[in-house]
């Protein structure tokens, strides 16, 4: 198997998915194996001014003689990740890191010299939106509750591509096996001249108008307060799709409650570590197997109760049967909201309070940004806190 095979090996599931064209498939393997990371020899970037000298903006211009052309095959990039973090760590990275705190203040144009380093910290923390990519990290069989979101920011080249509606060049996340490391692609989707502009799409797989809007907000301001902020119970779909039906427990089959005493010791089968650790009872007895655990404790999200209850009748499992509708957030808030008195559905026009009181004013922003978006736009004039 040649070099090129082996890297396909590894590589082609990511390549196929981000839609990278296969003509620039072996540059890519060549430049991702020597690391060599040439965007500057194609490309420059430009400070924009307004007619009294002031900086308005940035733009990357293809530099050149013969422009580029999209079926040149070495017309791919490395664009390096100049920070790479989960969101408990930026803080921490800030800190720690020599050098990123200033790098990073510098990138997105914060008055360096004139801050104390608090002030960049802040600064920097509150900036940082308008840069940020993010990738998931978890196998393909993880829920969108156990992947693990990194958010990263690129480097100054990368940070100045500019967005555009109608772009000349995509730029997606890959990361590389042999090295461990991630990069960002570019490349075309046009041909270009010289001193034409590379622009992407910051929300390319966003095709609802609304929504693009929406995501766009901050780079391109808009006021949606006239869409209404109020939320809907959703359709049954809702809290089917996606997610694996549960079956219900015979309970004809199951067995009385193994009995403990007497030096019979309940044996606790648990893939969390904290139950391994802290369970020092003498009643009870860690096993390395599920089959000889009278109590399975995982972490995972347990669906199939008729077989468990068929199979392993006098079992014990640390989950019930449709727990997802207290222990998944969305689902939590959906039905929090269920406890309002007939009539009083809304949002108040003064108060912006929304009910029921108890509960904290709660969106899921895959299914109601747009209602979230309107909201805290009416509440401007108030202080803006919301959790994750």
């Amino acid at each position: 198997m040649n070099e090129f095979d082996v890297f396909l090996g590894f590589h082609r599931p990511q390549l196929e998915s981000a839609g990278v064209p296969q003509h620039l498939w072996l540059s890519l393997m060549q430049k991702l194996k020597n690391e060599v990371v040439d965007a500057g020899n194609s490309f420059g970037i430009m400070q924009l001014e307004d007619d009294a000298g002031n900086l308005t903006g940035w733009s990357v211009i293809v530099t050149t003689e013969n422009g580029v052309d999209i079926y040149d095959s070495q017309q791919i990039y490395l664009i390096d990740h100049a920070w790479t973090y989960t969101f408990q760590e930026a803080k921490g990275y800030l800190q720690q890191v020599p050098g990123l705190l200033e790098r990073m203040a510098t990138l997105m144009e914060l008055d360096v010299e004139g801050s104390t380093r608090e002030e960049l910290m802040d600064g920097v923390l509150h900036e940082m939106w308008k840069f940020n990519q993010t990738y998931q990290l978890g196998n393909i069989e993880a829920s969108a509750e156990e992947k693990l979101p990194v958010w990263y920011i690129l480097d100054e080249f990368g940070s100045r591509v500019q967005h555009s509606h109608d772009p000349s060049f995509r730029m997606v996340p890959f990361f590389y096996i042999p090295t461990q490391m991630s990069f960002t692609l570019l490349w075309p989707i046009k041909s270009l001249e010289q001193g034409d502009e590379v622009t992407r799409d910051y929300v390319e797989n966003v095709h609802d108008e609304l929504l693009r809007k929406i995501r766009l907000l901050p780079w391109e301001p808009a006021d949606l307060t006239d869409i209404s902020a109020n939320q809907t119970e959703p359709e049954e779909a809702f809290f089917t799709s996606s997610r694996r039906n549960e079956t219900l427990p015979d309970h004809e089959r199951l067995e009385p409650i193994p009995t403990i005493g007497g030096g019979n010791k309940l044996k606790v089968f648990a893939n969390y570590i904290y139950v391994k650790d802290y369970l020092k009872d003498s009643r009870f007895e860690i096993v390395e197997n599920q089959e000889e655990a009278d109590i399975l404790w995982l972490n995972n999200h347990f669906k199939d109760y008729k077989t468990f209850s068929e199979d392993s009748p006098r079992k014990f499992i640390n989950q019930f049967p449709y727990e997802s509708v207290i222990t998944i957030k969305d689902f939590l808030a959906i039905v929090c909201r269920r406890d309002q008195l007939e009539g009083e559905l809304g949002i108040g026009v003064v108060s912006m309070d929304t009910l029921p009181r108890w509960l904290p004013t709660t969106y899921n922003l895959t299914t109601e940004l747009p209602q979230f978006v309107s909201y805290f736009q009416q509440r401007e004039s108030n202080k803006n806190t919301y959790n994750k």
